[in-house]
C-alpha cells in the first residue's frame, strides 16, 4: 500500500509592487503572510519564502518551523538569501 503524505506546501511569494504603493502593499502582504503562518498552518505543513524584485531570492527554504517562517523572512526582506540547499532528503526549492 502506498503511503500518502498529508502535509501541504506553501510558497509565500513577495513581488515588488508598483511604484508609489511599495510600503503599503508590502506591509499588507507581510501581515497576511504572518497571519497565515500563525493561524492557518497545520502540523506537517511546509512553507518557503521567496521574493522577486530584479531576480528571484529564496529567503527561507521549505520548513515546518513557524518561527523561522514568520520571523525575519516575512517581517523584513533585508536579510541575505539562502545560499544552498539543506542536507538530507527533505523538500527543497533550492535542491530542485
Amino acid at each position: 500500500m502506498e503511503r500518502v503524505r498529508e502535509s501541504r506546501y506553501f510558497i509565500l511569494f513577495f513581488d515588488k509592487p508598483p511604484e508609489g504603493q511599495l510600503w503599503d502593499r508590502l506591509s499588507l502582504a507581510r501581515t497576511a503572510a504572518k497571519r497565515l503562518v500563525d493561524e492557518q498552518l497545520k502540523p506537517g505543513d511546509l512553507v518557503a519564502v521567496v521574493a522577486h524584485d530584479v531576480r528571484l531570492k529564496v529567503y527561507s527554504d521549505f520548513t515546518s518551523d513557524k518561527r523561522s517562517s514568520s520571523g525575519p523572512s516575512i517581517r523584513s526582506q533585508a536579510g541575505a538569501s539562502v545560499k544552498g540547499a539543506p542536507a538530507g532528503n527533505d523538500p527543497s526549492i533550492l535542491r530542485t
